[in-house]
């Protein structure tokens, strides 16, 4: 189906379950990340910064393409036309955030930020990113993980509209570097999730698989 389709050709419902459904993913992941980031222990931090890191320059004009995770939702919204994929990207972010919150917890890594003047539009965006995201949760990286999924989905989608919405999701990953938000092995990292939960839960669907399982068990009882 097309992204431009008649909205008359579809009900009400539709679009109150595929809205319903999206506001509760990104509701769940926004307040679920904030709590969390409150959560970890300040007094053990980890270190997972490479040589590549320190050679990796700060370049605040960086932060508006680390601000375009946001547009990806709308285009999701828009691109996915069917209520199996909008359930299934979905669940795929929220593995990604179900996999991560222990790892913030138990292995919190603390990025260092360098002090940011705000002489320049970038920069005062820069500094209201570092004000309201303290600097943990950051192995591994949702940003990465989250953008790369919505990208992935997209492209599995229609491969016409891949060739923005990979492109995008490398450069939010880069992002991330350059405005010092996260590690090279933060993004890796982040990489690696998406790649396991869009396959695992995306693409193959084995949560039918499991609450089809559980549905048997729970009937055999």
């Amino acid at each position: 189906m097309s992204m431009m389709r008649c909205v008359k050709s579809y009900s009400v419902r539709y679009y109150l379950e595929k809205y319903i459904i999206f506001a509760g993913v990104y509701a769940f992941h926004g307040l679920g990340y904030m709590y969390i980031n409150s959560k970890v222990k300040t007094d053990r931090l980890y270190d997972v910064s490479l040589p590549i890191d320190k050679a990796i320059p700060l370049i605040p004009e960086w932060s508006w393409i680390y601000e375009l995770i946001f547009i990806f939702p709308i285009f999701l919204v828009l691109i996915l036309d069917t209520i199996e994929e909008v359930k299934r990207v979905g669940f795929s972010i929220i593995m990604c955030d179900f996999v991560a919150y222990p790892i913030f917890l138990m292995f919190p890594v603390m990025s260092v930020r360098p002090e940011v003047p705000m002489n320049t539009a970038s920069e005062i965006l820069l500094n209201f990113i570092y004000y309201i995201d303290l600097p943990t949760n950051c192995f591994p990286s949702l940003h990465v993980a989250v953008s790369m999924v919505s990208a992935l989905a997209i492209y599995s989608k229609k491969r016409i509209h891949g060739l923005w919405a990979l492109p995008l999701g490398v450069l939010i990953s880069l992002s991330t570097l350059f405005t010092k938000q996260h590690y090279f092995l933060d993004v890796v990292s982040g990489l690696l999730l998406a790649m396991f939960c869009y396959y695992a839960f995306y693409v193959e669907a084995y949560q039918e698989r499991l609450f089809r399982w559980f549905s048997e068990q729970f009937i055999r009882a």
